[in-house]
């Protein structure tokens, strides 16, 4: 009878409490040792330590775990694609990803220059930018019933970026969900510490689209196994050498160290630097403990089981979750639609994503950005297609490590690498292109490759996850040198005349993309008739990856990412204008059509006085090895199934009619929502408390 009363006591207060708590606070939870292996902790100073055990709830002797509850796995038919709507901030391009069960919905950067999931969580504490309802962080206090721990959570990982920002924290798995698609125990990094800049941009963490080899989650995984394995058959391997935790891995500047992320944190406080390209680095720098495993690891006899987990991208190929293996990505709005103009009253995500600022469709390409009119020039048959350009391993002997630790298997386990060596034997790696030329209002120019003399071309990496136009010296310089009264204001930046009317064109062996001064110049100059613009000049890495074609590019063009297939179809990069082709009378050019560029944007800057030369940036030794291998060449695993795929036309995929929500309240009306996913972590927390309510019930029920 008391029994009975005290359940439907909790019963009532669950329901009614508008937030569930645990009363665990992860600032009590003891802190990490840095020399001892297990937890986990971003850098040195945290209070956040490893995530501690799900709550129990005990009634009447029952011992209820409401974390580890079997939940049914969503599938979904791969005979439909999805067009999912974009968000827009700081010149970032977002898409809201549903994680968790209940699901909360994150807006995260979409990024084809990284290839790993990235959220940040509670544990950042001090660590990383504020959080808000615009940007929630995964919250360690309300436990998913669908996070799985990787390890005891102490599986470490931190990702550095070209342009200085970096992050760190720990491995995990979860439900994750892209629109209508579902992934059960996707692989993600959860982040501790960074110096991204999240607040400012209204963003969670990060959404990597790029191939398996450039993940560095995965290669952790790998590095990892094989320090386990080594320790478990060679005796002698001291557990003292375990610098910073197992599985760490450092992806940075070719040559350069990678110092510690609370240095990095504070010495790029102010996030974005727009003299850099946020790429994500692929040289990879082993600590002395996994360079040790590597070296001792002998394979068993029977065919060992991999520990790779593929990341987002990876899963949704393979496992044909998508009707085709591609994405189409347009940072522009469609042709001749009209979109209503946002409420100034509205708030969350039915006012930030709109197909006003693009889409990203998965299985193919939109219905919005192709045309039936074979005259418009922009059919599924006017796709320019470019092969993606594979790289040859990491030059083992620049790596610093011996050609014997790191051979090659080219077929691995079942599809998937065994190992760090065996995923940096899959060839492709960034979704670069072969660049041929550039010009200045149709008059061409050829570009010139860092590493000519390697019989390495220019290679241009097509990345949405930077807000610019970068090159190397001796082709800015060139374009620059071609317009009147251009002249350099800082290292690598260049200004000119706001009125200068020219187009700016990229080409990789077919039509130009072309620039308006409106996408190719993007902030005056206070106080000034100049303006600064893009191309800006960056050192090398050592990649050979001499241009980074971001945002102002991609806002140019619907451009489409096909990922290829194992034994197959190479992967490929697709072209196509935004525009209706313009009528050309016959034995007549098309002409070129200048739209002056209007200025949103004004830069409080003083100009120099002087002329600046250089700036001579030094050139690093090139990292992989050579001859690399031919665009277009096959690859045996890291692609897309053939037995899964027709791949004899591209989908164009069309949006369903709106179907009203059973949780309309929560759920928000917007193109390519993560399903039922609510929109804040409050209304996750009030699910929380309805799942924790309900299971009350039915201990009360069998009572």
């Amino acid at each position: 009878m008391y029994l009975s009363w005290l359940v439907l006591a909790i019963l009532q207060s669950a329901l009614a409490s508008e937030h569930l708590r645990f009363d665990i606070d992860p600032r009590t939870l003891p802190v990490y040792n840095v020399h001892r292996v297990p937890g986990y902790r971003a850098c040195p100073g945290s209070k956040h330590a490893k995530r501690a055990a799900p709550p129990e709830l005990g009634v009447g002797g029952l011992s209820v775990d409401i974390d580890r509850q079997e939940q049914p796995k969503l599938e979904r038919r791969a005979a439909n694609g999805s067009i999912i709507a974009l968000g827009s901030a700081s010149n970032t391009y977002v898409v809201p990803i549903g994680l968790g069960t209940p699901g909360i919905a994150y807006p995260l950067q979409l990024d084809t220059g990284s290839s790993d999931l990235l959220l940040a969580s509670s544990g950042c504490g001090d660590n990383c930018p504020d959080s808000s309802e615009s940007n929630p962080y995964y919250d360690l206090r309300y436990y998913s019933s669908s996070f799985t721990a990787v390890g005891n959570n102490d599986t470490l990982w931190r990702s550095s970026f070209s342009d200085g920002s970096v992050a760190s924290g720990f491995v995990a798995r979860e439900r994750v969900r892209i629109s209508t698609v579902s992934i059960d125990s996707q692989v993600f990094g959860l982040m501790n510490a960074t110096n991204l800049t999240l607040s400012d941009q209204q963003i969670s963490g990060i959404l990597g689209l790029g191939f398996p080899r450039l993940s560095m989650i995965s290669r952790i995984l790998l590095n990892d196994d094989a320090a386990r394995r080594a320790t478990a058959q060679v005796q002698s391997f001291a557990p003292a050498t375990m610098n910073g935790g197992p599985g760490t891995v450092s992806f940075s500047d070719a040559g350069a160290p990678s110092p510690s992320p609370t240095s990095d944190a504070a010495q790029n406080s102010d996030g974005f630097t727009s003299a850099h390209q946020r790429r994500q680095a692929s040289t990879m720098t082993l600590s002395s403990s996994n360079a040790s495993a590597s070296a001792s690891v002998t394979p068993a006899a029977a065919a060992p089981s991999s520990a790779y987990l593929p990341p987002v991208l990876e899963s949704l190929v393979t496992n044909a979750l998508v009707p085709f293996p591609a994405f189409g990505l347009a940072l522009s709005p469609p042709l001749n639609t009209s979109f209503p103009p946002p409420d100034p009253a509205s708030k969350g995500a039915v006012s930030r994503y709109s197909l006003r600022h693009g889409s990203l469709t998965l299985g193919g390409v939109s219905e919005y950005y192709v045309s039936s009119n074979v005259t418009s020039g922009r059919t599924i048959n006017d796709i320019e297609w470019h092969p993606v350009v594979p790289f040859a391993p990491l030059n083992t002997t620049a790596s610093g490590l011996p050609s014997s630790d790191l051979k090659l298997s080219p077929t691995g386990t079942a599809g998937v690498p065994l190992t760090a060596a065996e995923l940096d034997s899959e060839g492709y790696l960034y979704w670069a292109l072969q660049m041929t030329n550039v010009a200045i209002n149709n008059t061409a120019m050829p570009v010139n490759s860092t590493y000519s003399g390697l019989g390495i071309p220019s290679i241009a990496a097509i990345d949405a996850g930077s807000n610019g136009i970068y090159g190397p010296e001796q082709d800015v310089a060139q374009i620059f040198r071609s317009l009147k009264d251009a002249r350099q204001v800082a290292t690598g930046q260049w200004a000119l005349p706001c009125n200068t009317q020219a187009t700016l064109g990229f080409s990789f062996g077919g039509k130009y993309i072309t620039l308006q001064p409106s996408d190719w110049m993007y902030a005056a100059v206070a106080g000034s008739s100049f303006c600064l613009a893009w191309p800006v000049a960056v050192p090398q890495t050592g990649d050979g990856v001499d241009w980074t074609l971001g945002a102002p590019f991609l806002r140019s063009t619907y451009t489409v990412f096909s990922y290829g297939t194992n034994q197959g179809q190479a992967p490929q990069v697709g072209f196509l204008p935004l525009q209706d082709a313009a009528p050309v009378p016959a034995g007549s050019s098309a002409p070129v059509s200048v739209i002056p560029a209007a200025m949103t944007l004004t830069v409080a800057t003083v100009l120099p006085n002087q002329l600046i030369t250089g700036p001579n940036y030094p050139v690093p030794t090139y990292m992989f090895n050579t001859p690399g291998p031919q665009s277009g060449a096959p690859q045996s695993m890291g692609l897309a199934p053939p037995s899964a795929y027709s791949l004899t036309a591209l989908p164009v995929i069309t949006l369903p009619s709106p179907v009203l929500s059973v949780n309309a309240t929560s759920v928000p009306d917007v193109p390519g929502w993560p399903g039922d996913s609510a929109e804040h972590a409050k209304n996750g927390a009030e699910r929380a408390g309805i799942s924790v309510a309900v299971l009350l019930a039915t201990v009360l029920a069998v009572l």
